[in-house]
């Protein structure tokens, strides 16, 4: 074998070691850190439209796929960052909050 190329094998291999070990720390430090999230941020994921074009002229069998148009698509999404450690969080999910007001009978006065 080349010295070059057991000069580079010997780098990754440490390299991987020291991204293993890095790669526990942080995973440590974050599961110790007492998180302070900052703001929520609303992140939402944007799909751009696109059309599929479908089998080529010529192809009509049974099974043939016609163009199809697929709409765009944002689906809500947020984020928030530990001050700390820097760990970030998503959520997808929503609390629904209902609010009552009086309805009061239309057509009466009041004194």
């Amino acid at each position: 074998m080349k010295t070059e190329a057991k000069q580079l094998r010997d780098n990754v291999a440490k390299l991987e070691k020291e991204f293993t070990e890095a790669k526990k720390g942080l995973e440590q430090l974050v599961g110790t850190c007492k998180h302070q999230f900052g703001e929520t941020m609303y992140d939402p994921i944007y799909t751009p439209a696109y059309t599929c074009p479908g089998d080529p002229p010529g192809t009509m069998g049974v099974d043939r796929q016609l163009p199809c148009h697929v709409p765009a698509q944002t689906e809500n999404q947020w984020k928030r960052i530990c001050e700390l450690c820097g760990e970030v969080e998503y959520t997808k999910r929503v609390k629904q909050k209902t609010e009552e007001e009086p309805d009061w009978p239309q057509g009466r006065y009041t004194r």
